[in-house]
Order: C-alpha cells, then structure tokens, then sequence
C-alpha cells in the first residue's frame, strides 16, 4: 500500500456529541436495570412490584435528568476556576 492512502474499509468513525445524547442516558439505563435484575434475582429483596416501579423510575430520572444537571454544575465550577473569579458559599444567615 502507498504511503498517505488509506484502506477502502478503513473509515473514521467520529460520532459528533450531539449524535451521542440519545446513547449515553440509554447505556446508562441499561447498566441500572441490568444491575436491579441482578440484585433482585439474587436476592429477592423487594417484596412488592410498586417498589420495582420506583426504583427503575429513580433509575430513569437519575440517567435522563440528573446526570446533566450535575454535568452542568460541575462545567460551571469549571469554568469560575479556571476564570479564576472569586466564588464563596455567600452570606450566611
């Protein structure tokens, strides 16, 4: 092969960020549930259904709100340290 050509199936596969926001929380919904599955066909731990629901609907808000929530505070911390501008807790009463 020639030095600078590339083989034909060889293709870069860059997937921009916003092509990964549907993924992310999923993958991260996915290890949740998977991890409840295990864990109840383990140790049978929760004696009612409705506690399933809640724990898988903590894992869904957990995956698809929170998570960039705290993304988003920490980007901000971020950005005041590396701004260097002076931040505190503020005036406690």
């Amino acid at each position: 092969m020639a030095r600078g050509t590339r083989c034909r199936n060889a293709r870069r596969r860059n997937t921009p960020a916003i092509g990964r926001l549907g993924w992310d929380p999923l993958s991260g919904l996915l290890l949740s549930v998977t991890a409840m599955l295990l864990g109840e066909l383990s140790f049978h731990l929760y004696i009612r259904p409705r506690q399933l629901v809640a724990l898988f609907a903590a894992a869904l808000i957990e995956n698809v709100g929170y998570r960039q929530l705290s993304a988003w505070w920490r980007l901000k911390g971020l950005m005041i340290r590396a701004t260097r501008r002076k931040s505190g807790w503020g005036t406690m009463t």
